[in-house]
């Protein structure tokens, strides 16, 4: 991180300023003073707010953008993930041999281990020749003397006997509510675990371990140009280690964190404590609580009304009862607190669209729908939706994951994913995200994320619903103001206004004059964040 001299302003000049305010402004040039942007407009508007006595720092014609916002990720979860486990992901791998090799060698290098850990991707199994995920006595091959699992998402766990016998999963076995066993004819496990991550007893990181790790990774978010995140219920010692770096100076990065609350128990204990949505401050602060209506899409465990086209009688599975999702959102939003509801399959949709429809006023809270607009968006939920002052948050990475295997799973509701073009269309907030956990690391580049909006190709190069594509221009907003709106944080960030922080990026070229296939690879000069330089060199 580049210190700058507190006590003398900054000025960019002769540069295009892209300020994404309401009028879509460029100007040539900006002025920061300490944390904040002082003036943007002409350089004679410059000197005129104190410019003369500024750093100066030639552009040469640059493009600055405002900071890049991350509306849904999960830092603690990827930094230990991507650090700290075997590399299972496809690709580079595309057999079973590959991923179960990376496994049982990261078990050798490993001996202390108490659990082998493999990350994988999402639809690892449609993603691998064989089109399977191992079986359990592929996986008692790999790591024959202690607990392995490999994630491919978050809502997959492939497991070994070890596992199984130290999580007490047999025949008998009941899951929690939401979640499924996979079994073979006889009824016994087959390794395969479906919305139980969130459950295992897996190891725990020390916040040394946990600290060094986001460390790492938020200084490539940094290198992508993103100034902040909304992160996704960190654990207590993941919290503890973002206020360590943050002690530090090593945490480059704003942070609005959720606490997850997964049924009418939680949040009630939650409710004792008396927090509200904002506590904390601009660097690190509690936003909203989290809870899921219904499991993802890749474990086919997304609520819907008709079965699932490849599994014939599975419909999904719900989290929540009905009338335990109406009483959380009545709780919640009396409180005053910003809810993040995980929602995925129309039937879920619905329910959740009629806890938010038997409040007094919705909308005051801007409560988040995490990943409605991906499936099943009808012009009469997309107008419910908007009614009610609901903001769906996307995570456009996922089209290019799994967008092949949407037809397989749903048929003709795959028609229409991914709903972006419609979504704004009708005048709604849109945040973009990756909802990055590890399966898929390309997402934490915002720059993927806009790719994806923007060319709508998935892993196998097909278009999906190409009649969604937006404008790069649309898929900046997204990571921006729209980011930053659903983070009640729009008279702070998201767009290159004065009395704003100073969040910016400078590029050698301006993405809006690039071909949208070179998108993914893009990166920023320098990021700034707070009027401080956190990468690269103005």
């Amino acid at each position: 991180m580049t210190v700058r001299q507190a006590n003398r302003p900054l000025a960019l000049i002769n540069g295009r300023i892209r300020t994404f305010d309401a009028d879509n402004t460029v100007a040539e040039a900006i002025l920061i003073d300490g944390e904040r942007i002082a003036a943007v407009g002409s350089r004679a508007t410059i000197e005129l707010h104190g410019g003369n006595e500024a750093e100066v720092v030639d552009l040469r014609g640059r493009t600055v953008l405002p900071g890049l916002i991350d509306a849904h990720t999960h830092l603690e979860g990827t930094a230990l993930h991507l650090t700290y486990y075997a590399d299972c992901h496809a690709p580079p791998h595309t057999d079973l041999a590959g991923v179960l090799g990376a496994l049982h060698d990261y078990a050798v290098a490993h001996p202390e281990a108490g659990w082998v850990i493999g990350q994988g991707s999402f639809m690892l199994a449609e993603k691998l020749r064989e089109r399977r995920y191992p079986t359990l006595a592929e996986m008692d091959e790999a790591v024959p003397d202690r607990p392995a699992l490999i994630r491919a998402g978050a809502h997959i766990s492939v497991v070994n006997s070890a596992a199984l016998r130290l999580l007490g999963v047999d025949a008998r076995y009941t899951p929690p509510p939401g979640a499924h066993v996979q079994r073979d004819a006889s009824g016994n496990p087959t390794g395969v675990l479906v919305e139980m991550a969130w459950t295992l007893p897996l190891p725990r990181f020390t916040i040394e371990q946990t600290a060094e790790a986001v460390a790492q990774t938020a200084a490539l978010l940094s290198s992508y140009g993103v100034t902040a995140i909304q992160d996704q219920f960190p654990s207590a010692t993941g919290l503890r280690a973002y206020q360590r770096l943050r002690r530090e100076g090593r945490l480059p990065l704003r942070i609005t964190f959720t606490v997850l609350c997964s049924d009418l128990a939680a949040v009630k204990a939650f409710l004792r404590y008396g927090l509200e949505s904002g506590f904390g401050d601009d660097d690190l602060r509690f936003g909203a609580v989290k809870f899921f209506v219904d499991g993802g899409i890749t474990g086919a465990a997304g609520a819907f009304y008709d079965e699932y086209s490849h599994q014939p009688g599975n419909r999904g599975h719900l989290k929540l009862a009905p009338d335990e999702i109406s009483e959380m959102v009545r709780l919640l939003d009396e409180a005053g607190l910003q809810i993040s509801a995980h929602v995925v399959g129309d039937r879920a949709l619905d329910l959740l669209l009629d806890a938010f429809a038997a409040l007094p006023n919705p909308s005051g809270k801007r409560h988040r729908l995490e990943h409605a607009g991906h499936l099943c968006m009808t012009a009469a939920r997309i107008q419910r939706i908007k009614d009610l002052g609901l903001i769906p948050v996307m995570t456009l990475p996922f089209l290019a994951s799994f967008g092949d295997f949407l037809p397989e799973y749903l048929g003709e509701r795959a028609r229409g994913a991914f709903a972006l073009r419609r979504l704004l269309d009708a005048g709604l907030t849109v945040p973009g995200s990756s909802d990055c956990l590890g399966a898929q690391p390309e997402s934490l580049s915002p720059w993927f994320g806009m790719w994806c909006a923007v060319e709508r190709k998935t892993y196998q190069g097909r278009l999906l619903a190409p009649e969604e594509a937006v404008t790069i221009e649309e898929a900046l907003r997204t990571y921006t103001t729209h980011a930053a709106f659903v983070d009640h944080a729009e008279k702070r960030t998201g767009s290159l206004e004065p009395g704003k922080y100073a969040d910016l990026i400078v590029c050698e070229q301006d993405p809006f004059a690039i071909p949208p296939a070179l998108l993914p690879a893009f990166r920023p000069k320098a990021t700034v964040r707070g009027g401080q330089v956190v990468h690269g060199a103005l």
